[in-house]
């Protein structure tokens, strides 16, 4: 009880120290940097209708927020990019398109893409099919039969953002709801789509092909963002989406919120140790900088901590305290090598108490370094 209460009160320490965000919490959940200095967020619309501005965030990787920004593909289309941006930006910021546009009082068409913003919200069901129209640079998320930049797969379509103002799109642009139920929080969010609440995919109409999100970087030109692609594969957990952020002009100030749950220190405590697991078993490839095992006892060299700005934390253990340790384990084994030949030639060494003693109490010793070394 004792070493997992001071283990467990070491982590209590750090979340009430560390409250501003850093290069690491990507790694972490949308709820746990919820609780961090500025990653927070007020209360949000829980509905989504036509007309909505919303960002939506990759439930799988954590990579960040579906994005575009005024720069073209190299390869393929040549179109604008679309990738995921770990940061809130108005780049991120998408208008919800209905397949068709709304008609006014004389059933003429609304040809604007805020057409919704002026006539009552429609609800988007599971099912709906919609255009995601990109706000900052009047072009629409579009997919074709083009391979992607960096993934160069069979399996994968390009995505792009493609148009220009007064377009009112192609059917590439077009992609149905598929709410994933099982993901979903709530009987409500598994039938339409709810912020933070509803996980769902978005699966391209001409291709079949779902919006997909992966861990891998673009090169310089797309400025090391996370590659989106379309992938001909529904059952993938990388083509997994939410809303995070929901604004529309029609909704009442008074309209139902939503806001990430608060982890609490054990949901954080218990996820902070799932992400280190798994993060050191992916450091499979050697490094100038690593530290093996069978460095430690000798103090063959310390950890590269941390490095920023030309400062860094470089931790190297005690040499005096580190060597002394060392030679004291294998002065043990030596000694219990020649204490268990001495017992096997019928000598009564263990009837001396103080001969028990120092064993026992030597060989704990021995035993919790062993453990923490392994």
């Amino acid at each position: 009880v004792i070493p997992v209460s001071f283990y467990m009160s070491m982590f209590a320490i750090h979340f009430l120290c560390l409250v501003n965000p850093g290069d690491g919490d990507g790694f972490m959940s949308s709820e746990f940097q919820s609780t961090l200095n500025s990653k927070g967020m007020q209360d949000v619309p829980a509905d989504v209708a036509f007309g909505s501005r919303v960002s939506i965030r990759h439930h799988n990787t954590q990579g960040g927020y579906l994005h575009s920004h005024s720069h073209m593909y190299p390869t393929g289309s040549k179109q604008q990019q679309i990738t995921l941006y770990p940061h809130k930006d108005e780049n991120n910021v998408w208008l919800l398109e209905n397949q068709t546009q709304p008609v006014d009082l004389e059933g003429n068409e609304i040809k604007t893409p805020l057409a919704w913003d002026n006539i009552e919200p429609t609800l988007i069901e599971d099912g709906a099919v919609l255009k995601l129209y990109h706000v900052i640079t009047d072009r629409r998320v579009h997919s074709h039969d083009h391979r992607p930049p960096v993934t160069d797969a069979d399996w994968q379509n390009e995505v792009s953002a493609y148009g220009y103002e007064g377009f009112e799109g192609d059917a590439n642009d077009l992609f149905k709801v598929e709410i994933v139920k099982h993901l979903s929080d709530g009987e409500v969010a598994k039938e339409r789509l709810r912020t933070i609440e509803t996980k769902f995919k978005l699966v391209h109409i001409m291709t079949g092909c779902v919006l997909f999100s992966h861990k891998v970087k673009l090169p310089d030109w797309g400025f090391e963002q996370q590659e989106v692609t379309c992938a001909k594969g529904g059952t993938l957990p990388n083509s997994i989406w939410y809303i995070e952020s929901n604004d529309h002009p029609q909704l009442k100030e008074d309209a139902e919120k939503v806001n990430y749950r608060n982890p609490g220190f054990f949901g954080k405590f218990w996820e902070l140790q799932k992400v280190m697991w798994t993060t050191n078993a992916g450091l499979v490839e050697s490094h100038a900088w690593d530290s093996r095992p069978q460095s430690w006892p000798i103090l063959r060299r310390g950890i590269n901590f941390w490095g920023k700005d030309h400062r860094q934390i470089y931790l190297i253990g005690n040499p005096l305290i580190w060597w002394t340790s060392t030679v004291s384990v294998v002065v043990y084994l030596a000694f219990k090598a020649l204490a268990v030949l001495r017992w096997q030639r019928g000598y009564k060494d263990y009837n001396n108490v103080p001969f028990k003693r120092f064993d026992y109490e030597v060989g704990t010793s021995v035993l919790g370094w062993a453990l923490h070394w392994l």
